[in-house]
């Protein structure tokens, strides 16, 4: 098995300088449009893995009550001081999703960005089982990642974005084996130093995923692939919306 403990070695002040930077012009829109839809109005939301608040702090400007947590503290530090600047209520914290201890606090749980799959099969469903023992009866959890079986139709092994002054160059491979897609992410640097950190990220089919969830005693897990529209091999992403009993 090639999975290693990677992301203390890659969520560093690269990725806080280079990579938040990149994904800067990702459709945030759309994504509160689908929580929105999903959720159905202003309740408690947990938004795990929340990184700088990309989501959080626009998502308690519509009227949620947000806690965005992640387990990296230089993320958190940059998430307040973003909510500081516009005067939002949304509030952040350093937690680690894999130590997670809340139990019947939120409506909802979001954990969105492909931020689940990071680990092996049996760490993931551990923080599915936190994610439900988060939430209240009755709670929704919004669950977003790249979908697998587009990866595969849609592989290209390398990829160059822009990431401010600066670019990110993605080497990739896919093992079948584990089901995992294993990237190297260069930051080339304005003025041309460069860093190269590893990433191993387990992607999953919907039909991998929803028995995950059922697994972890969720009920009622449905696929989306936008807006009330179903889930296809044509979706890049997952939308999965599932309950707590």
């Amino acid at each position: 098995m090639v999975y290693k403990d990677w992301i203390d070695d890659f969520f560093d002040e690269n990725w806080l300088e280079y990579g938040f930077a990149a994904r800067e012009g990702e459709d945030v829109d759309h994504t509160l449009a689908f929580v929105e839809w999903a959720l159905g109005g202003p309740c408690k939301v947990l938004d795990l893995a929340c990184g700088v608040g990309r989501v959080a702090i626009p998502l308690a400007a519509l009227g949620y009550e947000v806690l965005g947590v992640d387990f990296q503290p230089d993320y958190v530090e940059a998430a307040r001081a973003r909510a500081q600047k516009v005067n939002s209520g949304a509030r952040f914290d350093v937690v680690d999703m894999r130590e997670m201890s809340y139990v019947n606090e939120f409506d909802a749980v979001i954990c969105l960005w492909t931020s689940f799959g990071y680990f092996d099969d049996d760490t993931n469903l551990d923080i599915l089982e936190r994610v439900l023992r988060a939430l209240r009866p009755g709670g929704t959890f919004v669950l977003q990642v790249i979908n697998r079986d587009w990866v595969i139709r849609h592989f290209q092994p390398y990829g160059w974005q822009w990431a401010g002054q600066g670019r990110i160059l993605e080497e990739r491979r896919f093992d079948l084996d584990e089901s995992a897609a294993i990237t190297d992410w260069t930051f080339v640097k304005p003025g041309g130093g460069q860093t190269t950190k590893e990433t191993w990220n387990r992607l999953y089919s919907w039909h991998e995923l929803k028995r995950m969830l059922e697994d972890a005693g969720f009920v009622e897990a449905v696929a989306w692939g936008a807006v009330d529209e179903p889930l296809t091999i044509n979706h890049n992403a997952i939308w999965a919306v599932a309950k707590r009993p």
